[in-house]
């Protein structure tokens, strides 16, 4: 399939240079590539036979994903120039000897994905004689019979082989023919690419192929290896075992016996144990023979790691990249010899599991004495967490339930189960030569507090995708790092202080954190004070609405500044002194137009520069009409590049959307109607003064209701009156109840007589309660203030009442002001036409409840009923 792509890409490659294209083999595809040579592609076209259109001096033939079955005699005897050949996935079942005849510039040959099994009836003795400058042999994913045995006979002409890719057999012994493969340099057998039935590999599995620098058995579920069953592969380079996950570190460490003064430089060990392992604890005798070894490359990914011995820190001092991924990294002793690696250059260390140790802020360093002794009825001893201890603190550690060390700040109590932090200043020990290093989503929940790193070349730091919420520092001796990632850690809070010492920093992304409010009191600019070398500051995502004016005032050399995905709809930050600038994102915010404090500014740092500047603008709620016009013209300008224009949206004053893509010509439009509407604007302004004097008037009439509200509550304080407090108990009645004259009978002789003398309820009824002397409007908002409820009873009569209607204002206006639900509603009698009612009671019958007075006498009692729960709800 590799043969294919390369032919692809050789057809491609021979488009862009102009080559003949159009020769005819159909059905397959063919074409000469920059070079002279001709491609014939004829994969997937269920081809059973090689068609006789192919030219003779085809280079590149991929007949992959067809049915050839068998190949017959001599089928490659025409194609004397062909090097490239690829017959993977067909229905192969075996090969002729006189198959490949013919066929002696053969350089690559694929037989992936067929049913040939590893025989000799399948390779028959002889069959790639001819072959002798063939040097990639693919012949994986072919045999699933573990008990095979490999055609070495076969195999040994091919005398050029450099890689061979082959199935796993569980034998696992390449025979003497494979002594005369001298230039084999690269061996796969790995399940991951084809078939692997490897379960253990012997002394003398490798011994007849020496020269083997690259070796792949990886996925072959491996489970044990003798002794000495690498000690042939003196020259070996590179050694994938990875997921063979019933291997172990025991059973690894004893094959590290055969590498032993081996050439061995990248050593893959990803998950060679079991997927819900626990524990998983690298101990020095699982590395003892590293030695005598120089590895600068070790990959241990998905290994459920917990801990590592500190001897096997110290027996990887030649080691320049570490990879340990996927794992449970805790902290160990291991730690304080990390300085001790020398050569190590890069780390990876993400997609760890959470650290499961909170936080907590505390003032200076406490002696042992004065630290708090937690209670416990049965000191603990907590050697087992010694880990965490360093070794000037084991001994109280041993005998006491509380641990204090100065580096960690650390202290635990069996009982309570606690761990705690404290922000102190804490010493990290890293290699002095590392220059990168990715401790990514690894669920690390700290506060970052003063670090004191020792002297180190870091490069590259990511700490993304972590629970790093506050960020304190200093970090003393990061004046090396020049890419910093902290994006995605949730952080509410920045110290001024944080990044003193990262004077170094080029590259910073604070990203997807919550840093609107820290960034918003940093008045002064003091947190990017000493990042003058910065060049990329990303700080999109953080709900900032807006910046102080100071806050970039040192970032001189500024390149990039991405202020996307935020909430800003005004710009206030001084940037023309930016003169490097040549990329702004301020897309996905809130802007309407842009700013001229914004275009202003980038206006001076363009004036001496003949360069564009890059603007990402969209995601915004951006106008296209008279007020934007000069934004827009903004835009027009030959130094401003607006990226992605086809995606940048603004609105027209008619609601239509268009893009930027068409920008120039919407300007020379706005130009024309704008020229237009500004001489209308003298006019407009006196229409302006007498249309507000009207809407003023419309809008005391408007809200004359809550303005009357407002009026008798302020008079009827001022009064003398005093309000009452709200809550059971506090009200003069229990209902105000708001009638017409003609529903005077029903309220006098029922709902007094029921509700008050036989459930023993006090009603305001207001020809009998109201004071007199008082204005009629006083006397309804004092009953309303001084009711539980107001009771509206709905009749004909009481929709044409005007006083009705006010009362019904009022309650409502009390209901919004107290918060109280004041007003229910006791339809009385049936209303013929509802559209003569009031908004608020339609509102009140629409959207809420109301009780319906009964016809029937017995279903009286219950309708009574309703009535005393809701005045008492």
């Amino acid at each position: 399939m590799l043969l294919c792509v390369l032919c692809l890409f050789l057809g491609c490659l021979t488009l862009s240079e102009g080559g003949h294209l159009n020769i005819s083999c159909k059905p397959c595809v063919c074409s000469v590539a920059s070079n002279g040579k001709i491609i014939a592609n004829c994969s997937d076209k269920d081809l059973s036979y090689i068609p006789e259109t192919i030219p003779n001096s085809v280079s590149y033939l991929c007949l992959s994903h067809n049915r050839i079955n068998p190949l017959s005699g001599r089928w490659f005897q025409r194609f004397t120039i062909l090097e490239h050949l690829d017959l993977s996935f067909n229905q192969l079942k075996s090969l002729q000897v006189g198959t490949f005849i013919g066929a002696t510039n053969l350089l690559q040959l694929s037989l992936h994905g067929n049913n040939l099994p590893l025989n000799e009836t399948a390779y028959p003795d002889g069959i790639f004689r001819q072959q002798k400058r063939l040097h990639t042999l693919n012949i994986g994913q072919n045999s699933k019979v573990a008990d095979s045995v490999y055609p070495d006979k076969a195999l040994s002409d091919l005398t050029a082989l450099r890689t061979l890719v082959i199935d796993g057999v569980r034998n696992a012994t390449f025979g003497n023919g494979f002594s005369k493969l001298k230039n084999l340099t690269k061996l796969t057998v790995s399940g991951e690419r084809g078939y692997c039935s490897i379960q253990k590999l012997l002394n003398t599995s490798f011994l007849h192929i020496p020269s083997v620098r690259y070796l792949d058995i990886s996925k072959c579920g491996i489970y044990s290896i003798e002794t000495s069953a690498f000690w042939p592969l003196r020259h070996i380079d590179t050694l994938d075992i990875s997921n063979n996950q019933y291997l172990g570190f025991d059973s690894l460490g004893e094959a590290g016996y055969g590498l032993r003064f081996s050439s061995l430089r990248v050593l893959k060990i990803n998950r060679i144990v079991t997927t819900f392992a626990i524990g998983v604890h690298i101990k020095h005798h699982n590395m003892r023979y590293f030695t005598d070894l120089n590895v600068k490359e070790i990959y241990i990914d998905s290994n459920r790691v917990e801990l590592i011995d500190q001897e096997c820190i110290r027996l990887l001092k030649t080691v320049e990249l570490v990879s340990m991924k996927h794992n449970r990294v805790t902290f160990g002793s291991y730690l304080l010899s990390l300085n001790e690696l020398t050569n190590l250059r890069k780390i990876y260390v993400e997609n760890q599991y959470a650290s499961n140790i909170p936080l907590v802020d505390s003032g200076t360093v406490p002696t042992p004495s004065e630290i708090p002794r937690l209670p416990s009825s049965e000191a603990q001893p907590v050697v087992q967490y010694s880990r965490i201890c360093t070794r000037a603190c084991e001994a109280e550690c041993t005998n006491s339930s509380l641990c204090w060390n100065y580096h960690n700040s650390y202290y635990y109590n069996a009982e309570y189960e606690k761990n705690i932090i404290i922000d102190l200043s804490i010493k990290i020990l890293l290699p002095p030569n590392v220059t990168y290093a990715n401790v990514s989503n690894s669920k690390l929940n700290y506060h970052i507090g003063e670090l004191n790193f020792n002297r180190n070349q870091l490069r590259t730091v990511d700490l993304s995708h972590n629970v790093f919420t506050r960020w304190i520092g200093p970090l003393h001796e990061s004046h090396t790092v020049e890419y910093l990632d902290l994006s995605d850690n949730y952080c509410t809070y920045i110290a001024s202080t944080f990044f003193m010492f990262a004077s170094g920093l080029k590259i910073l992304n604070i990203s997807r954190n919550y840093l609107s409010v820290a960034l918003q009191a940093d008045r002064n600019g003091q947190i990017l004070f000493n990042q003058s070398n910065l060049e990329v500051l990303r700080i999109s995502n953080n709900l900032i609405r807006e910046l102080p004016s100071s806050i970039f005032k040192r970032l001189t050399r500024l390149k990039v500044l991405d202020l996307s995905w935020n909430m800003m709809t005004s710009w206030t930050v001084e940037i023309s002194h930016m003169m490097h600038l040549h990329t702004l994102d301020i897309s996905e915010n809130r802007y309407e137009d842009i700013p001229i404090q914004l275009t202003d500014q980038i206006d001076q740092i363009m004036i001496h520069r003949n360069d564009s500047l890059h603007l990402s603008i969209k995601g915004n709620i951006l106008k296209c009409d008279c007020p934007t016009l000069d934004s827009l013209e903004w835009i027009t300008r030959p130094y401003i590049s607006i990226k992605e224009p086809g995606s940048t949206q603004c609105r027209l004053s008619n609601g239509e959307i268009i893009t930027f893509l068409d920008i120039g010509d919407v300007v020379v439009k706005l130009r024309l109607r704008c020229k237009i509407v500004i001489p209308l604007i003298s006019s407009a302004v006196v229409g302006i003064i007498f249309s507000m004097f009207i809407f003023g008037a419309g809008m005391v009439y408007r809200y004359r209701w809550k303005l009357r509200y407002l009026y008798y509550t302020t008079r009827r304080k001022y009064r003398g009156y005093q309000r009452l407090r709200e809550g059971e108990g506090h009200f003069t009645y229990d209902a105000f109840v708001s009638y017409a004259d003609g529903d005077r009978a029903f309220v006098i002789e029922d709902m007094r007589t029921v509700l008050e003398r036989h459930y023993g309820l006090r009603l305001c009824i207001h020809h009998r309660d109201f004071m007199v002397g008082e204005a009629i409007t006083a006397n309804i908002i004092n009953a309303i203030q001084s009711s539980r409820k107001t009771i509206a009873v709905l009749s004909p009569d009481f929709a044409k009442s005007a006083w009705c209607d006010y009362e019904v204002h009022m309650a409502k206006l009390e209901s919004i002001h107290t918060g109280r639900d004041v007003l229910c509603v006791l339809w009385y009698t049936d209303i013929p036409d509802t559209r003569i009612l009031s908004r608020d009671i339609l509102d009140q019958i629409n959207y809420d409840t109301y009780i319906k007075y009964p016809t029937v006498e017995n279903d009286k009692r219950e309708f009574w009923e309703k009535i005393k729960a809701a005045i008492s709800f």
